[in-house]
């Protein structure tokens, strides 16, 4: 008896005596040579089926994945986009329960996440920090030490899109986000504090009417949840010395009143009527709430009214840089930190802001500020 097996890269052939099968046909030849029917069907046979499968195209076994894979690989690269600055593209979980569509085992989703990209402030051995999400117009976090301010970060971040969804921005404060640090100053006066002093790349940029327009609608509704609560509380209430030490409410929102005013103004050259209405609630002549909503309307008008001209204007002075947009930037950061601040006394505005989560760190004792 014979036995002769012949394999070529074009293809198979097995010869087992006067028998002859071409590849990818039924081999029988157990019956004549028992001893080796388990190597040549094991080993040669696999391998030699493989190499003419290749050659002339012969499809796979159901059981491999090669097909499956080539599916994938096609399905991945339709989907791929250009990537937003601010989105990365991430791999869901290997779970049939994920994403919509083929449910196989091993097919990977491909969702876009949001990265919020963070400008960090530091002062002096990196203790007190504070950190600047510019892609949110308005979000800070703080912290004692740097850690502690990146730490408080992602919690911060929610806050500021759940008061954004409360007042009818399409954002949805639940979906996955990722952090990075993309700049951090360590050198400079006032770090750590929302230093005045400092400037970022971004606030460089000129504003369009658009973002003139997020900048504008924002600062409106801190504004308005500031003088809503200042309304509703008493002499006694605004007076009252907080748990702990610091500035009264009273204090803090005198403090917060006209400051819009001065960052304006830096920026500018000059904005009127500020100090007279800041001036005016701390004599009583204006009610709190009243100077709070009266400075919203003079910041819109006045802003609303830029040229061309100031909107770009980078005016350079000894110790810092100004521009429109940090302005704005800083009006807004300045409003929310102070209403944190606020939320976290008991009887505060509401904001689902836990009592001991740090917004803006225990800055209540710092009555001085350089604007």
């Amino acid at each position: 008896m014979t036995l002769r097996l012949f394999l070529l890269f074009g293809g198979a052939f097995a010869e087992i005596g006067p028998r002859r099968f071409a590849a990818g046909g039924a081999l029988s030849f157990r019956g004549r040579i028992p001893l080796l029917a388990p190597l040549i069907e094991g080993i040669v046979l696999p391998f030699g089926l493989g190499c003419a499968g290749g050659m002339f195209g012969f499809r796979h076994p159901p059981c491999s994945n090669r097909a499956r894979d080539d599916e994938d690989r096609k399905a991945d690269a339709s989907q791929k986009k250009e990537k937003h600055p601010f989105e990365c593209a991430t791999d869901a979980a290997r779970s049939p329960d994920r994403g919509t569509g083929d449910r196989r085992p091993g097919v990977v989703r491909r969702l876009k996440m949001t990265i919020y990209d963070l400008y960090v402030e530091s002062g002096p051995r990196r203790r007190k920090t504070m950190v600047h999400v510019l892609d949110l117009l308005g979000c800070i976090a703080a912290g004692p030490t740097t850690e502690e301010a990146l730490a408080a970060t992602p919690d911060a971040i929610r806050v500021f899109l759940r008061f954004l969804r409360g007042h009818g921005e399409a954002l949805d404060p639940e979906a996955v986000f990722e952090t990075r640090v993309v700049e951090h100053i360590t050198e400079g006066d006032w770090l750590g504090n929302g230093s005045p002093y400092l400037v970022f790349g971004p606030d460089l940029v000129p504003l369009d009417d658009e973002e003139i327009a997020r900048h504008l609608r924002r600062f409106g509704w801190i504004r308005e949840e500031l003088a809503r609560w200042a309304a509703n509380q008493t002499d006694a209430q605004l007076e009252s010395q907080p748990i702990g030490g610091g500035r009264t409410a009273r204090a803090v929102l005198l403090h917060v009143l006209a400051t819009p005013g001065a960052y304006l103004s830096a920026a500018l050259g000059g904005a009127k009527g500020f100090s007279a209405t800041a001036g005016a609630a701390e004599r009583g002549e204006m009610s709190l709430s009243g100077g709070l909503l009266r400075v919203r309307d003079m910041v819109v008008e006045r802003v609303s009214a830029t040229t061309l001209e100031e909107r770009t204007a980078v005016r350079e002075r000894p110790k810092d840089i100004r521009t429109l947009r940090k302005a704005l930037r800083r009006s807004l950061e300045h409003d929310w930190e102070h209403l944190a601040e606020l939320s976290r006394r008991p009887g505060g505005p509401a904001l689902q802001v836990a009592r001991s989560q740090s917004l803006s760190g225990d800055r209540a004792t710092s009555d001085t500020r350089p604007y």
